[in-house]
């Protein structure tokens, strides 16, 4: 039984994050340092708490997720290495509309 979790995880993704924490150590065994411990859980806590596809959002929050993106060290990926930044130019925008 999970009776509590460490300030600072959201709530609401307890088991689903205890569950990755466990998965980890079945891949990593329990000998990985506590600095790669802690960034993995990081990892975990960001991705579980992401914006998801289909999920709406107020502009108010788009404009605050856009400018904490552009403050980020690599704002072009997400932490597992997925773009979160497309680049098109004109001439692909022209392509898409048929132009």
């Amino acid at each position: 039984m999970l009776r509590g979790v460490p300030s600072g995880i959201p709530a609401g993704n307890e088991k689903e994050l205890f569950l990755d924490i466990l998965d980890y150590i079945k891949e990593r065994g329990t000998g990985v340092s506590r600095i790669e411990f802690f960034d993995r859980l990081a990892l975990s806590v960001a991705c579980r708490n992401a914006v998801k596809s289909g999920e709406k959002l107020s502009r108010p929050s788009m404009e605050v997720l856009l400018q904490r993106l552009a403050r980020t060290e690599n704002p072009y990926t997400c932490p597992h290495g997925r773009p979160t930044i497309i680049h098109l130019s004109y001439r692909d925008l022209e392509a898409r509309f048929g132009r």
